[in-house]
């Protein structure tokens, strides 16, 4: 987390007959990087508003609509931001000092004690604004300021309550290490490390799962190419590729919802809400800003003036079949005019975890503090997830064919709305009343019932596509994928996260971390917000390996594509070939640059 410097309450030195209080100069160099994020919203949000388009550079109502939503959305991250940085002064300011007698001759200068986690110290006697920097530097995280003057001084309101929020976020932890079996102290930090373990997982899983999906979609254009486009000419490539990414994009970012709402409680309750919001703002919106106001922008213009290369020494008819039709083909050609376009990429689930999390730190005040037992495993299995499904159905049917179904940059609102949102409640919830214990403690019978369950949709979701082989056309198999896919995903991601929860908790819960351990789960954080910028480069480089090899393949951004219109022996290998290439390239790169980017001076404070 971002190391801010909190001040609560008031730093005064009265020199004679003039009061000096808290400048604002003095916060704005103690919290200079949460300034400079706060307006950089700003200005992203100036630039949706003066291009409205969306990543591919169409033009439509929706677009339009979703680009003003974006706009307000980071103006008022902008704002929140700024308010929380200069409050201080703000609350301060309401209640000036009393002037001194000014007949009195006697220059007097008060000693001031400020009060730190517990030590106190005396910031410097002369009125120097280094003396006031270096009193500000010291201060630490929700640390409470008192300056006895010789007119006595009350605590600030706002941080008196943090002090009541903390001692009773305390006690509340302490009562419930009690409930342990035989521990009368809290859960350990090395009880939940396959937490950390588990999160590192699933940035892995993320990374693997786009590049599948770009291989899956070669697959199914390949088999497009084929005449009568029957599915049986795909190459062996789809069936397991396609079956990874459907029950991996069925719960994956559900269980990171949870993940990330698991610990929000607890930090809100020790921080405060100004700490916690501008530790947020810094650790979610830096990265989110630099990725699709920069980073992927320059990407994009790369990829396609590559594309333009390569189209110059390929057939472009060859493309223009693929794109199947005028209509697309003019899409194809306005998609590679060079345009400077913000670009979400996978950074869409940081924006809406950031909008998450601020909501719930702006309401947290006003809930009520629920205690109560997570609800039976077969329970939420039966009752939770088939209800959940409904939702999805009901707003998947009527988004599908809808423009505004990815509305500002939501990842299918299907999902939003039936999976991340009630996962982010449920990680609240579960954080408050220590879930990951009930989970940990499952009986035997419920376990494995709960694994019964996940291997029957793995079952049912291999099925899904093992249909359209030639050898299944006589057995009368006939699964609707498109009910399938608008009613299982949440009735699937409910017994899946308790499973895998389950199985880290046991199987990948070390009780003393290594540093790889430390060193991975450092690197995760990076490791998805700059992934694109590893793997999309990478299958440039194995279509130039392809083509320095003679074999005819033509490049393009997302996918690659080739003029054979048969799925013969050569085109298998160039697909297994790119997955084995690309993965092993892209982790081996990747990971370790995530690493290093956190010695970086200013990424050193976001990841």
């Amino acid at each position: 987390m971002v190391n801010t410097t909190e001040v609560r309450g008031r730093v005064a030195e009265h020199v004679g007959t003039k009061g000096r209080a808290l400048k604002w100069i003095d916060v704005a160099s103690a919290l200079w990087l949460e300034i400079v994020v706060s307006v950089c919203f700003f200005a992203a949000a100036a630039w949706r508003i003066a291009v409205p388009l969306d990543e591919n550079g169409v033009d439509t109502p929706a677009t339009r609509a979703s680009a003003y939503f974006q706009a307000a959305n980071f103006i008022v991250f902008g704002l929140l931001g700024l308010g929380c940085v200069f409050w201080p002064i703000i609350h301060s300011s309401k209640r000036e000092p009393k002037r001194a007698n000014p007949s009195s001759s006697v220059r007097f200068v008060e000693e001031q004690v400020v009060t730190v986690s517990g030590r106190n110290f005396r910031p410097h006697a002369k009125n120097s604004r280094k003396g006031m920097e270096n009193s500000l530097r010291t201060l630490a995280d929700g640390a409470t300021i008192r300056v006895p003057t010789r007119r006595s001084m009350r605590l600030d309101e706002e941080a008196h309550a943090d002090e009541v929020k903390v001692k009773s976020a305390r006690a509340l932890e302490t009562a419930a290490g009690k409930d342990n079996k035989g521990a009368g102290t809290q859960q350990s930090e090395g009880n939940l490390a396959y937490i950390a373990n588990l999160r590192s997982f699933l940035v892995f899983m993320v990374v693997e799962v786009h590049i599948i999906g770009v291989l899956v979609g070669v697959c199914e254009l390949q088999g497009s190419l084929s005449p009568g486009h029957p599915p049986s000419a795909r190459p062996t490539f789809w069936t397991p590729g396609k079956w990874v990414f459907t029950w991996c994009d069925r719960f994956g970012i559900s269980l990171f919802m949870f993940i990330s709402a698991y610990f929000c409680s607890k930090s809100l309750d020790r921080k405060g809400f100004r700490t916690f919001v501008l530790g947020k703002l810094v650790r979610f919106g830096g990265p989110y800003l630099m990725y699709t106001c920069i980073f992927a922008p320059v990407l994009m213009i790369g990829l396609k003036e590559y594309l333009k290369y390569a189209l110059d020494s390929m057939h472009l008819s060859a493309v223009a079949k693929a794109v199947e039709g005028k209509e697309h083909y003019a899409f194809f050609s306005d998609w590679l005019k060079l345009q400077y376009l913000f670009q979400r990429g996978p950074t869409w689930f940081v924006l809406w975890l950031l909008n998450f999390t601020l909501c719930y730190a702006v309401v947290s005040p006003f809930l009520p503090t629920l205690r109560f037992r997570m609800p039976h495993p077969l329970i939420m299995m039966t009752i939770v997830g088939p209800a959940l499904g409904g939702i999805f159905y009901a707003i998947h049917t009527t988004l599908h064919h809808s423009q505004y179904r990815d509305f500002g940059d939501m990842d299918r609102w299907e999902y939003g709305i039936g999976e991340y949102i009630p996962f982010f409640i449920a990680g609240i919830l579960g954080g408050r009343n220590n879930w990951l214990r009930e989970v940990k403690e499952m009986r035997t019978w419920v376990y494995w019932t709960v694994r019964v369950v996940v291997i029957g949709f793995m079952v049912l979701f291999f099925c899904e596509m093992a249909q359209s082989w030639k050898i299944a056309s006589g057995t009368g198999m006939h699964l609707d994928v498109k009910l399938l896919y608008a009613l299982t995903p949440p009735i699937f991601a409910v017994p899946m996260s308790l499973f895998v929860l389950h199985l880290w908790s046991h199987w990948f819960n070390p009780q003393t971390p290594r540093r790889f351990h430390w060193a991975f789960w450092a690197s995760s954080y990076a490791v998805y917000v700059f992934q694109a910028l590893f793997y999309f480069p990478l299958f440039i480089a194995y279509l130039e390996i392809l083509k320095r090899a003679g074999v005819n393949v033509l490049g393009e951004v997302l996918n690659f594509l080739t003029t054979t219109k048969r799925a013969d022996s050569l085109i298998e290998g160039c697909i297994w070939g790119a997955f084995f290439f690309v993965t092993i390239s892209t982790h081996l790169l990747l990971w370790p640059s995530g690493f290093l980017v956190r010695s970086i001076p200013v990424f050193n404070k976001m990841f």
